[in-house]
């Protein structure tokens, strides 16, 4: 039997979408498995599937995070660990190469990758010769350089600022996001006490226009009466129960901000706003 991405000319067995879409894609295949059913976009030419392999690659969905974790998006997490040992064996990457554009829009370092996606997609060579993957990289990103800096840094690790004279050795990346990690939580801590402590005293009353001759905001007495008495009928509906709750969506509500602090380190805004 023919495999569905070779059947389907989808080398990297895509869903439908707005890349399958962008190449050509109009219809689709229902796949059965044991793990339920799956959509495969189909394309009229595998260079199509192929050039929206690399568009799909190459969007904010999948750059700025390792192989590892936009592996394990691609795939659902299934067979995740065996596909990223082929594409270490075959597509010349690790796990944890930073996936990014600059890296994608480089030829020697992105056809690989995908021709190993493809392969494992398929288990079995895909039938797409070297010209096609070149003609299908150039429909995404044009004519591009070889061997960019920053792809270069990208696929193996190296500072964009390491050169033979640098006194120290380029960090390696695990450490530069580590400390990505840390100013992002840094930034975060700044932005939040400016964002909402500091408005504290205008939420319980403080009147920014009502200021005594010493320069201190004067508090506004009707407006504190009226907050403490709507947080006593809040406090006073709310049972046991009602407190297990607060405490749930705290929880959910904490996991949510480190969530997005290590989505700024990884996406590399961590200092973007000079905290």
């Amino acid at each position: 039997m023919i495999p569905a991405s070779i059947r389907t000319n989808n080398p990297g067995a895509m869903y439908p979408g707005p890349s399958s879409k962008r190449f050509g894609s109009s219809r689709f295949e229902v796949l059965h498995s044991h793990d339920g059913t799956h959509k495969i976009a189909c394309f009229d030419d595998p260079v199509d599937g192929a050039a929206a392999q690399f568009d799909l690659l190459s969007s904010p969905d999948y750059t700025g995070r390792s192989i590892r974790a936009a592996i394990q998006k691609w795939c659902g997490g299934y067979y995740a660990n065996s596909y990223i040992k082929v594409l270490e064996e075959k597509g010349h990457v690790t796990a944890e190469t930073l996936l990014t554009r600059d890296l994608l829009r480089n030829p020697q370092v992105a056809i690989p990758l995908a021709k190993a996606m493809a392969w494992q997609e398929a288990g079995i060579e895909f039938p797409l010769d070297d010209a096609g993957w070149r003609k299908a990289h150039e429909k995404v990103f044009g004519v591009t350089l070889m061997d960019t800096p920053a792809a270069i840094e990208a696929a193996h690790g190296e500072s964009k600022t390491f050169s033979p004279t640098n006194a120290l050795p380029s960090p390696k990346p695990e450490t530069r996001i580590a400390s990505m990690k840390a100013a992002s939580r840094k930034w975060n801590i700044v932005v939040f006490v400016q964002r909402w402590f500091l408005k504290l005293p205008v939420v319980l009353g403080l009147s920014k226009e009502a200021v005594s001759a010493s320069g201190v905001a004067m508090p506004d007495i009707p407006a504190i009466q009226e907050n403490v008495n709507a947080a006593q009928n809040i406090v006073a509906s709310l049972g046991n129960l009602g407190w297990i709750g607060w405490g749930l969506v705290l929880i959910v509500a904490f996991n949510m901000v480190q969530k997005f602090m290590v989505e700024d380190a990884r996406d590399g805004n961590a200092v973007s706003h000079g905290a």
